[in-house]
């Protein structure tokens, strides 16, 4: 499995990070917010938090938070999340893991939590998301 999940995390950031390359041309986001974005989508599978962000880029979190929203639009935990759901989806339809799997994978606190917070983001529970992807 561990072979599996590396294969998918090098995956990931090579789509993601191509992904972000094309969207940045595009993008009147700044230098800063972009990287950030760029951080969170390599990191994806790490314990990620508005603090250790900040730290990364030696930002105080309060800073890092405001000027977030103010060019995205959305809190940086709601990109946190909302990019935590897009790659359980990923997940869900390109790989055999188990619903358990993918959300210790992406570090929810609980299967509850990652099921509650994937129905809240995507209108379908994990589940349904799986069933009616399959056809």
């Amino acid at each position: 499995m561990e072979n599996i999940i590396n294969q998918n995390v090098r995956l990931n950031i090579l789509l993601n990070f191509t992904s972000l390359v094309k969207t940045k041309k595009y993008s009147k986001l700044s230098h800063l917010i972009f990287e950030v974005q760029t951080y969170i989508q390599i990191h994806i599978y790490e314990n990620l938090s508005i603090v250790k962000i900040a730290k990364q880029f030696k930002y105080s979190q309060n800073y890092l938070s405001t000027r977030f929203k103010k060019e995205t639009n959305e809190t940086l935990k709601q990109y946190i999340i909302k990019t935590k759901i897009t790659e359980a989806k990923r997940l869900l339809l390109s790989t055999q893991l188990s619903l358990m799997d993918i959300s210790t994978l992406l570090n929810f606190k609980d299967y509850t939590h990652f099921s509650h917070t994937f129905k809240r983001i995507t209108g379908t529970s994990p589940k349904q998301f799986i069933s009616t992807k399959k056809y």
